[in-house]
This record gives C-alpha cells, structure tokens and sequence, in this order.
C-alpha cells in the first residue's frame, strides 16, 4: 500500500510544521517531515510554549502536547495559543460550554476561580475582560488590577505597555498601572 501523501502547510514552530493528509491535519517533525503522532484533526495550530490548539471531529478545541497527547482532559468552545504571563506562568484564554471565558495554565487548571462573558489574553502582566457590559483589567489570579475606577466601555490588550480604551465615549491610552496616556504619550 503506497503511504498517505503529506502536504506540509507551515512553517517550522518548536521543531514541528503543520501537515495536511486525506485524513486531516496534524504536526510533523520539522527535521523528518514524519507524523509526530498519529491522530488528525479538523484544525491545528503551531506549538507554542510545548502546546498546540487543535479541533477534534465534534468541534471541540484544547491544547495538545508534542506527541499528539491532550493536555488535559476537558474541551471548549474555544481555545487560544498560550502566552507568557510571568516567568514560568502560561495562560491560555479558553471559552467552556456555558459560554464563560476564563484563563488557564499549560495543565488545564483554571488560573482562578472568576467566570467572565469575555477575556483577553495577558500582556504587561494584565487582561482585559467583560463582565455585565463592563470592562477592566484582571491580574493573573483573576482579581481587579484597579480599583473600581478603572472600568471601561472597551478595553484592548496591551501592547509594549500602553493599552486604548473607551469610557463615556472617549477614547485614550493607559499605562499598566492604569495612568491615562495624554498627547504624545505622555502621562496625564
């Protein structure tokens, strides 16, 4: 029997490229070109921080590790890439059956207890989430960075320490400590 035709479909990320056959997509080694594991999914992304986003044949997202084992036992709605919270803390942003975003580490614990209707991931060591229509900025263990002054119509993740948001239909920037930025960066 002649071998499955391999597509590789991206470029290397952690030693493994994406790889496409009749059967779906999965990981090669980078090196080989050779399956890293045998399942194949609906969609995979590129490893990152020794864990991969797949979808499985009903839908459901988590993370793998690099030989094609689940991380954890539980499946989501959604799932994104992990990121660097902290020096050896990785969260990932994961939305379960209930539609409650919240954050969890490469095992798949929650990082905290909260629930939210939205949660960005960290950046600057914050995330923005919503709840009940408001938005502010959550510490890793889920607890307010600001006190309740900081809530806002919009908030985006930081970006090299500075942050748009939206209050009362303004517009302005914040530094992580939630100092408003005022023309040319400069603090207000």
């Amino acid at each position: 029997m002649k071998p499955a035709r391999i597509e590789i479909i991206s470029n290397e990320a952690e030693g493994f490229k994406q790889a496409l056959d009749v059967g779906g997509l999965f990981h090669v080694f980078a090196d080989t070109g050779l399956p890293a594991y045998s399942q194949r999914y609906k969609m995979v992304e590129d490893f990152s921080f020794g864990r991969a986003v797949v979808v499985d044949d009903q839908d459901n997202f988590f993370h793998i590790k690099p030989d094609g084992s689940p991380a954890y036992a539980e499946r989501y709605l959604t799932v994104k890439m992990f990121t660097i919270v902290e020096e050896d803390l990785f969260l990932s942003v994961v939305m379960d059956n209930d539609r409650n975003c919240f954050h969890i580490d490469r095992d798949g614990r929650p990082a905290y207890l909260y629930r939210f209707d939205y949660a960005g991931d960290f950046s600057s060591g914050l995330a923005p989430i919503r709840t009940d229509e408001v938005y502010y900025y959550i510490l890793p263990n889920g607890e307010p960075a600001h006190g309740p002054r900081d809530s806002f119509d919009l908030a985006a993740e930081f970006y090299l320490d500075v942050a748009t948001v939206v209050k009362n239909g303004r517009q302005f920037k914040i530094l992580p400590d939630g100092t408003e930025l005022g023309a040319f960066g400069k603090k207000h």
